[in-house]
Formats: structure tokens, C-alpha cells, sequence
């Protein structure tokens, strides 16, 4: 690995993603230098022309290319090479994840700034990559970034795919427009944001059996009727 970078460190970002988008505007946003590159845009003498200027080399690709680019392209060079996998650890890059959904919407300094990034104990300090950065960090044993990072799928992923199964089937089973489900997506999150152990409202919290039971009548043949059935087996628990 190379030294920690100086203030006017350069960065050279790889991927063309959403990941690399965001990071691309936060930078702007701050005036860092910076470089993109992608092999869908970008030839490989290009790669090897951007890495002459030593630049950190941020890694905005898939999980599974990770590895496979850093031995292809860069471990026989002096750079520091950063990942922002949530699940995996690599002895030979430093992982930093941000704790973040990147959307097709870029996002506002302030919310960037926001961002948290969580890294292990044997990557260097996150001021030390991102000097110019003023995030929040964390660290955290490098045998749990797995289980870390399956709690971001589970609050994250699954709820974004619940909420848009049931967008969906109000504009198809019940003939309603999406948008009447807004106000109350708005309230639901808010209500978490703002009591994240205290939010939970409906039958579950209630322990109405008889409105969960006609719950489950109403969902015969639907996908929803087993999962409706597994968070109250779980909320019990």
C-alpha cells in the first residue's frame, strides 16, 4: 500500500455506477481533484496514464470485480487502493462502506456530508484517506462486516422491496393511485427516524389477532400472505 495521501491528494475513481456518480458529485461539490475511469468508456493505457499521477484509487465497482481488477490492474503498483464493499474484507485494500442508498438522484453537500463510513480496525484512519472529508466513522471487527452489512439489506433492500410490491398492488388490486400512499410512507419513516425502537403501529403492535387473522384471509394466494406471516411470527419472538 502507499503512504496516507496529503490534502491535495488526487483521486482516481473506477466504475460508472450510481456509486461512482454520487461520489464524483460530492467531490465536485468540494473542489476535490479527481478522475474518472470505467472499461466501458475508458481504454486500459488510459488506466495506466491516470495511475502515473498517483492517485488514490477508489474502487466504485461490483463486490464480485473487486479482487479481481486490484491483482489485474494493481498490485504490482505503490498506490492506495480503497473498496466500498459492506461485506467484504481484503488484507491488500482498504474498505470504507458508506452507510447510504445511492439512488439515481444526486444528493446535496449536506446530505453527503452525512454519510457514515464504516471501516475495521486494520484500515487507516478514514481522515487520513479523505482529508478533505468530514464524514462520521466507524470501525468495526473485520468478522462481522458480513452480518454489518446484512443488516443494511434487511432495513434497506427488503423494506424498498416491500413498499413496492404494495405500490404496485393499490394501482392493480385496488384501482388506487400510488400517490394516496405517499403521505403515509412519509409518516412511517419519519416516525422511525424519530423513534427508531417506539415507531411500530397496526394489529402487530396491538396483538389484534382477529385483524391479523382477516389480514391473512384477505392475502389467500398472494407472495405477501407468507412474509405477512413471518414478521409476525418474528415480531412475536
Amino acid at each position: 500500500m502507499g503512504q496516507a495521501p496529503l490534502k491535495n491528494q488526487k483521486y482516481l475513481i473506477v466504475g460508472d455506477g450510481r456509486l461512482s456518480q454520487h461520489l464524483s458529485h460530492y467531490f465536485k461539490l468540494l473542489n476535490i481533484s479527481f478522475k474518472t475511469w470505467s472499461r466501458k468508456q475508458n481504454s486500459y493505457e488510459q488506466l495506466q496514464q491516470y495511475l502515473t499521477e498517483r492517485p488514490v484509487v477508489l474502487l466504485a465497482i461490483q463486490d464480485k470485480a473487486i479482487l479481481e481488477f486490484y491483482k489485474s490492474q494493481l498490485q504490482h503498483l505503490d498506490l492506495t487502493v480503497v473498496h466500498f464493499s459492506g461485506a467484504l474484507h481484503f488484507s491488500e485494500i482498504y474498505g470504507f462502506h458508506p452507510l447510504m442508498t445511492f439512488s439515481d438522484t444526486l444528493y446535496s453537500l449536506e446530505t453527503y456530508q452525512s454519510i457514515g463510513f464504516i471501516s475495521t480496525p486494520s484500515e487507516p484512519s478514514f481522515e487520513s484517506v479523505f482529508p478533505n472529508l468530514t464524514n462520521p466513522n466507524f470501525k468495526i471487527p473485520a468478522e462481522k462486516k458480513a452480518l454489518y452489512h446484512s443488516y443494511c439489506v434487511v432495513a434497506g433492500n427488503f423494506s424498498n422491496i416491500l413498499w413496492k410490491a404494495v405500490f404496485e398492488r393499490f394501482q392493480t388490486q385496488l384501482q388506487l393511485p400510488q400517490t394516496v400512499l405517499k403521505p403515509y410512507l412519509q409518516a412511517v419513516f419519519e416516525n422511525i427516524k424519530n423513534d427508531p425502537t417506539g415507531s411500530l403501529t397496526g394489529p402487530l403492535a396491538r396483538d389484534d389477532h382477529h385483524t391479523i387473522e382477516k389480514n391473512l384471509e384477505s392475502l389467500s394466494g398472494d407472495a405477501l400472505k407468507s412474509i405477512y406471516l413471518s414478521f409476525y411470527e418474528f415480531y412475536q419472538n
